[in-house]
């Protein structure tokens, strides 16, 4: 992995929200986010990564960076690539959970559920 970037924020132009990601960087020539875990593997560490994605490129749809967790454990790691795409879909539905429309949080709420059933998360 050549680093590009760590510990970095980000802020969405459009959607105003902020995150800090771990490490840009390149495999293979590709561009990578990726979050450090030294937990167990969670669908939902896709759904973070999108976010910062959708900030760096300052996109309501998609990123054009792939997604990684890097998963630490016994002095060893290995990356977990996220290539669902309706991970984007619910983190924008978690951003319109507070101070929306009752409406809408009800559209919202019925993607994270279906992200949730999708991924086996209870």
């Amino acid at each position: 992995i050549e680093i590009v970037s760590m510990e970095t924020e980000v802020t969405h132009p459009v959607l105003n929200y902020i995150g800090h990601f771990d490490l840009l960087g390149k495999i293979e020539e590709i561009d990578f986010l990726i979050d450090v875990k030294s937990g167990m593997e969670h669908p939902a560490t896709g759904v973070q990564l999108s976010g910062y994605g959708l900030a760096l490129d300052g996109d309501v749809i998609k990123s054009n960076y792939r997604r990684a967790g890097m998963y630490i454990r016994s002095g060893s790691w290995y990356l977990e690539h996220y290539r669902d795409d309706y991970d984007y879909d619910a983190f924008r539905a978690c951003l319109m959970m507070n101070g929306k429309s009752p409406e809408t949080r009800v559209a919202a709420a019925t993607t994270i559920n279906n992200w949730k059933l999708k991924n086996n998360v209870k």
